[in-house]
């Protein structure tokens, strides 16, 4: 962890200069808090916005069929639907040349497109190397009532350690299959858990015109809100380019309570120690910060920093560093975990078919073509008298570089390859909102069922979250856990591995996969498995397992 005093701030962008584009941000806003957090992504040890940036210019070096640097509406016309370049992360490899209008891209009207204006525009319509998802599991709610009843904590009853910790262990005889685990099904019949997946798109704030004969600017939110309409996602993601400032505005929305448009110091949920980086912010001196103003928030190094690494990894898989230590923020860089009041959150890193089904559609399409080539070209003509090669159709308008309706190999081949740093260069960030669940709480290795030793300790868990007051479980002091995998195509699985270690005949016994040995799973002699309990606490760990 990294504790710092925050300095001066950078100077800002001019609007003639270019601007670099940043990595993954996030501004975590509610009325207790307001952060931002900052993602930077390494693919195979290198940086997923460089790898961007080259995905971008061959893409653009592929379409700009003369090389004189810039498209004109014709090149342009064959650039690949962002919609098609976003869903090869659920290994659909075969984007179609229907292009957005014209103006999305030719941002200064000069009647070119050059390969920032197709890089930026692309981003604008929510491609830009890092896809942000978002999915709500459907049972939180009816899990943590089904918890609670299976509790079965007397009406009016108080709670302490001793009576809460009584009622979790009787849930220990919930346990139908014998994995010594409370899953969601045996509290909940039929519940399939998380049950959801990340399909709603999250894309930043973006500015639009108003209706209004002033053509006053308003700022509209593309965000996504929880199944509760006054319980929004407590997110706002930022725009790539820094330039871009319409996520000033989302912010106004959601905290400026008295409407004057500015945010007054007691507006804006800042811990005590940042009081200076407001005084630095407010450059008029009148103690509110305006959207130019807090605009200048981005020159500041990130509250929270996440270093997360996918595909080949030699170093370990995350590293967080904290730029600001606040008294109500716990990090865990082992795990990916970090705690900011009301929210918690976890990243892993998950793994995906991705690559494989890519090298396996690129060999299929390759394929398709020299069944039907002559020459080593194929006309359209001839696609069109084959009704089985639609993918092969579909891709022709993309491919056919030159225009000539006829698809020579070379020109498939030089497509695949613009494609593969597309398909390589982009990371999927799924993330679940479990909203104010009881069982995500306890579950503390996130790996969908509650263990013996979690329930266990669930009194000091639930205690540290903050949400028992005079002696009650109050629901709405529950921590909103968010729940993200970064992977490189859509995730196996959204729940958490154990982390395997120790020995190999402890991996096997242990069928559970909690990392942990009971006394059920142990297969020897009960001397034996005493022996290797050092503690007495009727579990063998990987520590203790190694140590014979």
């Amino acid at each position: 962890m990294v504790a710092a005093l925050l300095v001066a701030p950078a100077p800002r962008l001019s609007a003639a200069e270019p601007a670099s584009p940043v990595a993954l941000e996030l501004v975590v806003c509610s009325r207790e808090t307001l952060e931002r957090w900052r993602f930077e992504i390494e693919i195979d040890g290198q940086s997923q916005v460089d790898r961007w940036g080259l995905a971008m210019t061959r893409l653009f070096d592929f379409v700009d069929r003369d090389g004189d640097g810039a498209l004109d509406r014709t090149e342009a016309a064959r650039l690949p639907h962002p919609h098609s370049l976003r869903q090869t992360l659920w290994s659909r490899f075969v984007a179609q040349a229907a292009s957005p209008a014209w103006e999305k891209f030719d941002a200064d009207e000069d009647g070119r497109i050059d390969r920032r204006e197709m890089s930026r525009g692309y981003e604008r319509l929510g491609l830009s190397g890092v896809v942000v998802a978002v999915g709500s599991p459907p049972e939180t709610e009816r899990l943590t009532a089904a918890l609670l009843e299976q509790l079965q904590l007397a009406p009016g009853q108080l709670l302490d350690e001793h009576s809460w910790s009584a009622a979790a262990e009787r849930l220990l005889t919930l346990d139908r299959n014998g994995d010594e685990l409370i899953s969601p099904g045996e509290l909940l019949p039929h519940a399939r858990y998380p049950g959801a997946s990340a399909t709603a798109l999250l894309t930043p704030p973006r500015e639009v015109e108003s209706s209004s004969e002033a053509a006053a600017r308003t700022y509209a939110a593309a965000s996504v809100t929880s199944t509760a309409e006054t319980d929004p996602l407590p997110l706002v993601l930022l725009p790539r380019d820094a330039r871009d400032i319409a996520w000033c505005g989302e912010l106004m929305r959601r905290l400026d309570r008295n409407g004057d448009e500015q945010l007054a110091r007691d507006e804006i949920p800042l811990a005590a120690r940042r009081f200076r980086q407001f005084q630095q912010l407010d450059r008029d001196g009148d103690r509110r910060l305006a959207a130019d103003e807090l605009a200048a928030w981005r020159d500041f190094p990130a509250d929270t920093r996440w270093i997360l690494r996918v595909g080949n990894r030699d170093e370990k898989a995350f590293e967080i560093e904290q730029e600001i230590a606040r008294e109500d923020t716990r990090v865990d860089a082992r795990h990916g975990f970090t705690r900011l009041a009301p929210l918690w959150m976890r990243v892993q890193i998950g793994d995906s078919a991705l690559s494989a089904d890519w090298r396996r559609g690129r060999g299929q399409l390759l394929e398709q073509f020299a069944e039907v080539a002559e020459e080593g070209a194929v006309a359209t003509e001839q696609l069109a008298a084959h009704p089985k090669l639609t993918d092969l159709k579909t891709l022709h308008s993309i491919a056919d570089r030159d225009g000539d309706r006829r698809l020579a190999r070379e020109e498939l081949v030089a497509w695949l390859d613009a494609l593969d740093h597309v398909i390589t260069a982009q990371t999927l960030f799924s993330l679940l909102d479990h909203r104010r669940g009881l069982f995500e709480l306890l579950d503390a290795d996130y790996n969908g069922g509650l263990s013996a030793a979690e329930l266990r300790c669930s009194w000091r868990r639930i205690e540290s979250a903050g949400c028992v007051v005079d002696g009650r479980i109050r629901q709405n002091r529950l921590p909103r856990q968010l729940r993200s995998t970064v992977s490189r195509g859509l995730p196996f699985n959204h729940l958490a591995s154990a982390v395997q270690t120790g020995p190999a005949w402890f991996r096997a016994m242990d069928r559970n996969g909690d990392g942990r040995l009971s006394a059920s799973e142990f297969l020897g002699p009960r001397p034996t498995f005493a022996r290797f309990d050092h503690d007495g606490d009727n579990v063998i760990s990987p520590l203790e397992a190694g140590g014979d």
